[in-house]
């Protein structure tokens, strides 16, 4: 599917770190992305009041952009500026975290708005880092100016319907595994003489409130003849972490590169997913679960509803006891060629690159309906209204136009009360002059519709207000 035909760039609000974070799901859409279209994936880790940053990733098409966490007028202006040196007109707005970009994306009318759901940001957990409520009020309010919704579980989803508010165009599309690479590790290992580990239990990913401490302690002292390997980012562990680490047939490995990690993995028995068991993690959809299956192991896990389609390769349980039988019934299909042949193949069946290609098939489905006029997108007080009848130019025209607009209203959103008189009396003045009054439209109002009689061509207005699009003057 070609996208260049509907975008010319992607912006991707994440809350990721690009350099240290593991391959996520983030990482596999902006990397497939980058394929077709630059992609600027912007991150909101910046030391307050630090400008805009742009740097070149080791994938070629992909920047990341350094921002602060709470975006001033002036970075939303140097973000805009940002794409207007690159000449970006209609970029895919690709939204995982609305928070920390609110006046970002509100000064981004243009562009198509999707908000991939890699987690029920709206059902509560022990398992959450950050500020839920205020991040549920923020997904809550961006979601009535949202175009596409994609979740990555028929949980999330439902969430997002029932909790959320969210009433529009949605897609489940799960998380996947990269099979191309994971198999090639795979088909290394089997040319090597390297032996087979037995008795190998990993675990992957972040190391936090999400791991089931109790359950991993007592577990680990039943089976004191198993080798428990945790690799991942420990910064958010807790006091219960160093507990496990005490036993001694505990290790942890750290934060390993992508082809270190896959070849662990490869190494091992069973694949672990031990984390708490609420009604969040309930919705979830892990991405290590496929992950694990692509190397050839088969998984124990707590019950995830997304996983049920698993059951020959991932393994319920729910306590330390189930576990420890979990762990033992699945060691003896590790090695199992028909087992090996059948987790070959989901995750091929799997893969990001079908994941991707589904996607990009509903994304640009739904720019074809926005465009040919099958409806019209709302944002607030803003309305893209479908022009099928105006040229391309033309169309550019009007959505710089209305862009300028929704730019100018969020910024004078963020000035001090004062200075806001201030302006609001400057122009008053200066419209008062340059036009006849107009009572029922607002000082900012008649500000901006006196911009756009000095920008559109005549031609064009007088299309506009034949055909009843608008009722600038």
């Amino acid at each position: 599917m070609k996208l260049s035909g509907s975008f010319d760039a992607v912006v991707m609000l994440t809350w990721s770190t690009w350099k240290t974070e593991p391959r996520s799901n983030r990482y596999h859409y902006a990397s497939r992305f980058a394929r077709e279209l630059p992609v600027f994936f912007v991150q909101p880790w910046s030391e307050p009041g630090a400008p805009l940053q742009a740097e070149l990733t080791e994938i070629s098409g992909i920047e990341v952009i350094h921002c602060p966490s709470a975006l001033r007028a002036y970075d939303v202006l140097q973000f805009r500026q940002l794409l207007n040196n690159r000449r970006i007109r209609f970029p895919l707005l690709w939204i995982y975290n609305s928070l920390h970009y609110e006046a970002l994306i509100s000064a981004m009318p243009q562009a198509l708005r999707v908000f991939h759901a890699t987690e029920d940001f709206f059902t509560p957990s022990v398992g959450w880092e950050l500020d839920q409520q205020a991040t549920a009020d923020s997904v809550r309010k961006q979601l009535s100016s949202i175009d596409l919704l994609i979740a990555v579980s028929e949980g999330v989803l439902s969430s997002f319907r029932t909790q959320g508010g969210y009433d529009g165009p949605a897609l489940v599309a799960e998380n996947g595994c990269d099979a191309s690479f994971l198999l090639s590790v795979v088909d290394a290992r089997k040319e090597t003489t390297v032996p087979q580990r037995e008795r190998v239990a990993v675990f992957q990913g972040g190391i936090n409130k999400r791991l089931d401490y109790a359950l991993l302690l007592k577990l680990v002292r039943s089976l004191p003849d198993w080798e428990f390997l945790f690799c991942g980012s420990d910064e958010h562990a807790g006091e219960d972490w160093q507990s496990l680490l005490a036993h001694p047939n505990v290790q942890y490995l750290g934060i390993l590169d992508p082809a270190e990690l896959a070849r662990l993995v490869c190494s091992a028995t069973v694949g672990l997913i031990p984390f708490v068991q609420d009604e969040w993690i309930g919705n979830s959809f892990p991405l290590k679960a496929l992950e694990y299956v692509a190397c050839g192991l088969p998984v124990v896990s707590v019950p995830i509803a997304a996983l049920d389609r698993f059951a020959s390769d991932i393994y319920y349980a729910r306590n330390p006891g189930d576990f420890a039988v979990a762990m033992q019934r699945a060691a003896e299909t590790r090695l199992d060629r028909a087992s090996l042949r059948r987790r070959r193949q989901l995750a091929e069946e799997n893969s990001y690159d079908r994941r991707f290609a589904v996607v990009m098939d509903a994304l640009v489905s739904e720019r074809d309906r926005l465009v040919q006029g099958r409806g019209n997108r709302v944002h607030g007080e803003h309305i893209i209204a479908p022009l099928p009848d105006l040229s391309i130019q033309e169309r550019w025209t009007i959505v710089h136009t209305s862009m300028t607009e929704s730019l100018f209203r969020a910024m004078l959103r963020m000035l001090p009360a004062a200075v806001r008189t201030g302006l609001r009396g400057a122009a008053q003045s200066a419209v008062d002059r340059a036009q006849r009054p107009d009572s029922h439209r607002s000082w900012f109002e008649r500000l901006v519709y006196a911009t756009l009689k000095s920008i559109l061509p005549a031609g064009l207005r007088r299309r506009l207000i034949g055909a009843r699009r608008c009722d600038w003057p």
